[in-house]
């Protein structure tokens, strides 16, 4: 695909036929479950960052794009308000969905003129764009020809916090632009059937930020637009075209933003005033020249918002949702204010200690003084009321956004969930929202939590905060420890407490031995040395490493960085203080004696497939039976000596993540759960026969197609499990009625 320098018009149709027809399947394909099978949210609440929010002119609908999964509508006539996900296998077309793989939204814009009308680009396993078109308000999806390369960061990229990169014509909706990362601003004249590289807007030559905010003048007169746009450019500036985008031209010098300024925001104010929000200032640009507005108290501006009822009226804030606000377009402000919130929707989100991470704002078209925020656990809207802070109440229900990492399933006990940026969930009831995370207000990221088997109440996790910057004595960035209340309450190990935590140990994963709650083993990050304890967390040593005949080896690594999807240690389910561990080069160690010592006790074929994302598990109630996973790699690879010798388990393949659970007749053998392939075939799939017969619990479910990071099954459920899906959330599925007969292809007694 060329760049953003050539002129070249894309002719073909659009992909598909027309919605209703390209979609009927979609049902069929939302989950895949077999009858009596049901899936349902593990009910937490937003969490990730929402970076873009559209707002349409009409007042019904509602656009959220969120960095890790999808994007999401609300429809304000409907009762209760709660977000609807709008990326799935239902509304997207069958040849978007790929198994394994599910991206948050780089862009998403409605059209002013036609309420059902929206555009959105969402990329594809190659990291390529896609501009993807609905005609009823994001139901169904039809895809478009533009199909732009270097798109991979477009959603979680640095520059997802620029504003939107869509702009569609005030007047006519198969006019649009879309600005790219890294191939330049690209227009369509008929809603995405063709598309023309724009040659007057350069490409910013990077593939990270690109030309980052798009937006059209508001006005229009006898039903016509007055066709001016704007465009922003990473370092490149600012340029403008007056005649529907045939010609576009440079807004550079005087008193506006630098020539190699980083624009975060751009808007059009009713009158055609443009502003813009370029390095930490704003610059409003009036009768063909720029001015640089007030400074309000030293704010660093990053977000800015245009009343539409109010002329003259200007809301900005920077990066933590403090405010300034100003009635003569910015030539006076208001002294800055500290953000007020309160969330009625998800209970939590008022009690985090959250620094109101602000993406973008906007005023509300449809209702005066309404501004709505796309912030770092959700959505906000708040009522301007002309001075005083910004009062903003959460409306997040129905987005669920986290990142997972990890999930226990304690028997009798709630389910406790473990992710990104909100360390600790204990779920009481699966179907309500959480009051608090833990283990404290503060935010921070949970990688692994265990429980003991022989008392489920007591529970163990890793939490460090990945983005390293907070490490003080009252707040550390390792708040890991242990619960003894099922999830309650945690207080840290006690080396952490008393400073004599190795620096070694943050991040990765951990296991706890068969009947010994307080013998741990803990494989920390950066390939950092394999640490155990035996009296709970107050002492940590170093384990020892050697070969058949006793003598020292180099500690192997087993956990190259903190952001990989692995689980490289598991307690054997049988034998007490006995561990087996899988190296980063394939080896597979054991130890016998608490994790003090290891030795070699085998290798899995393809070793390479087992340096990155992996899993391994011991198979509950069989002594040295292990089974392990590749990220999607490789079958699910079993051992049944220890790890001496592997094979794989029939029929798997590409098995991104497994679990066991209940058997289905007591005394059985656990039942396998996977995501991965049978026979080639994609899903999550089930076995109560250790692999002799399968079935398909979903291909999608909730229709989404992302990798497990986490996955656990009951251990007293047959047939239930938890999930936890890369970028939205929590899953879970359980059998009704008669189903739990045939589930799991289980053959009858």
């Amino acid at each position: 695909m060329a760049k953003g320098g050539q002129r070249f018009l894309l002719t073909m149709a659009l992909a598909l036929p027309a919605a209703a027809a390209a979609h009927a399947p979609g049902a069929d394909r939302l989950s895949g479950a077999p009858d009596g099978y049901a899936w349902h949210a593990l009910a937490t609440g937003a969490g990730g960052w929402i970076t873009g929010i559209d707002v349409h002119r009409a007042g019904r609908a509602i656009y959220a794009r969120a960095d890790t999964g999808g994007a999401f509508r609300l429809d304000r006539n409907r009762r209760p308000l709660r977000w609807e996900q709008i990326v799935t296998a239902a509304t997207m077309p069958e040849t978007a969905m790929e198994p394994f793989f599910y991206p948050g939204v780089t862009a998403i814009k409605s059209a002013p003129s036609n309420a059902l009308r929206v555009y959105m680009v969402w990329p594809d396993a190659r990291g390529h764009g896609h501009l993807y078109r609905s005609d009823d308000g994001g139901h169904h999806w039809r895809m478009t020809v533009l199909d732009l390369p270097d798109e991979a960061d477009g959603p979680n990229g640095p520059g997802r916090h620029q504003g939107e990169r869509i702009a569609v014509d005030p007047a006519n909706p198969d006019r649009l632009y879309y600005g790219s990362l890294g191939s330049g601003l690209w227009a369509s004249r008929d809603g995405g059937a063709q598309w023309r590289a724009v040659a007057d807007v350069p490409s910013s030559g990077e593939q990270t930020f690109g030309v980052g905010n798009v937006v059209t003048d508001p006005r229009v007169t006898r039903g016509r637009s007055r066709g001016i746009a704007y465009a922003s450019v990473y370092r490149r500036g600012i340029f403008a075209t007056r005649d529907g985008g045939l010609h576009w031209r440079a807004l550079s010098g005087g008193s506006g933003p630098a020539p190699g300024a980083v624009v975060q925001h751009l808007a059009v104010s009713g009158d055609g005033r443009l502003l813009a929000a370029a390095d930490g200032a704003l610059f409003v640009r009036e009768s063909g020249r720029w001015r640089r507005a007030a400074t309000p108290g030293g704010l660093e501006v990053a977000a800015l918002a245009v009343d539409p009822h109010r002329p003259g009226r200007v809301v900005v804030t920077d990066g933590f949702g403090h405010s300034a606000t100003s009635d003569d377009w910015g030539r006076h402000f208001s002294a800055p204010q500290t953000p007020q919130r309160r969330a009625a929707d998800i209970p939590w989100h008022t009690w985090v200690d959250e620094a109101f991470s602000t993406a973008t704002i906007a005023f509300d078209p449809a209702v005066p003084g309404r501004l709505w925020a796309a912030e770092g656990i959700g959505v906000w809207w708040a009522q301007d009321q002309g001075s005083g802070p910004l009062r903003w109440h959460g409306l997040s229900a129905g987005i669920e956004q986290l990142v997972s990492n990890a999930i226990a399933a304690p028997p009798g006990g709630p389910v406790i969930t473990a992710s990104w940026d909100r360390a600790l969930f204990r779920h009481r009831n699966p179907d309500a929202y959480p009051h608090e995370s833990g283990p404290t207000r503060r935010f921070n990221s949970g990688w692994d939590i265990v429980y003991s088997r022989d008392d489920p109440r007591v529970l163990v996790a890793i939490v460090s905060d990945h983005r390293m910057c907070c490490d003080r004595p009252d707040s550390p960035d390792n708040q890991s420890g242990t619960s003894r209340n099922g999830g309650r309450s945690w207080a840290p190990f006690p080396a952490i407490a008393d400073g004599s935590l190795p620096k070694a140990l943050r991040f990765g994963t951990i296991a706890m031995a068969r009947h010994d709650a307080g013998n741990l083993v803990w494989v920390p990050t950066n390939d950092g040395p394999v640490h155990f304890t035996l009296d709970g967390g107050a002492h940590w040593q170093p384990a020892r490493f050697a070969d058949a005949g006793g003598a020292a080896l180099p500690a192997p690594g087993a956990h190259a960085a903190f952001y990989l999807d692995r689980h490289s240690v598991a307690a054997d389910p049988v034998q007490d203080r006995r561990f087996y561990l899988l190296a980063s080069d394939g080896r597979v160690l054991g130890s016998h004696d608490g994790g003090q010592s290891w030795s070699r006790a085998g290798a899995l074929p393809d070793a390479a497939r087992f340096g990155r994302d992996a899993t391994l598990r011991a198979v509950p109630g069989f002594e040295g039976f292990l089974c392990a996973s590749a990220g999607g790699a490789a079958p699910l690879m079993c051992s049944r000596d220890g790890g001496a010798t592997w094979a794989p388990m029939a029929r798997t393949g590409n098995v991104t993540n497994f679990a066991f659970g209940a058997p289905r007749l007591p005394g059985g053998p656990a039942t396998v759960f996977l995501q991965g392939r049978i026979d080639g075939d994609p899903g999550i799939w089930c076995s109560a026969d250790l692999g002799a017969h399968w079935g398909r619990l979903a291909l999608y479910p909730l229709g989404m197609s992302a990798p497990l990071r986490a996955i656990e099954a009951d251990p007293q459920v047959f047939g239930r499990v938890y999930l936890g899906i890369a970028g939205n959330g929590f899953v879970y599925g359980s059998p009704r009625g008669r189903a739990a007969a045939t589930l799991c292809a289980s053959p009858a007694r």
